[in-house]
């Protein structure tokens, strides 16, 4: 249901693909679904927001992961040769979960309130937007 009514396809596919710079950026960023059982497929790629907006809505991802650029669509990567499947971009990704730091953290007994910490992390400025490799 989220993904078909909700999920905002044409906005994060042209955010995925630098629309502006790279015309054919999504179709060679590789993506992966994690789905309900913990069955992960991996090199994914999809052409547009259709494209992808059909697949998610018939995989129903639980989780989705956000590859590099490569230099060929990564479902293409066994039609080349050992060693030519190679990403041309990234970016520099930081994942922490909170939930992580339940055992160590001396606060924050579920009480909705406005913490010093989160003050300081609305004051850090955004992550670059684009970052070459």
């Amino acid at each position: 249901m989220y993904y078909r009514r909700l999920f905002p396809f044409d906005l994060f596919c042209r955010w995925l693909g630098y629309e502006n710079v790279d015309k054919d950026g999504l179709f060679r960023r590789e993506m992966s679904f994690t789905l309900d059982g913990d069955i992960y497929i991996r090199y994914l790629s999809f052409k547009n927001a259709k494209e992808m907006e059909k697949d998610m809505i018939k995989k129903n991802p639980e989780k989705i992961d956000i590859g590099a650029i490569y230099n060929i669509p990564a479902v293409d990567r066994m039609s080349v040769a050992d060693g030519a499947f190679v990403p041309q971009e990234r970016e520099f990704v930081i994942d922490i979960d909170l939930s992580d730091y339940n055992d160590v953290r001396t606060c924050c007994d579920g009480t909705p309130r406005r913490s010093p910490r989160r003050r300081l992390v609305a004051a850090l400025p955004p992550p670059p937007l684009h970052v070459h490799s």
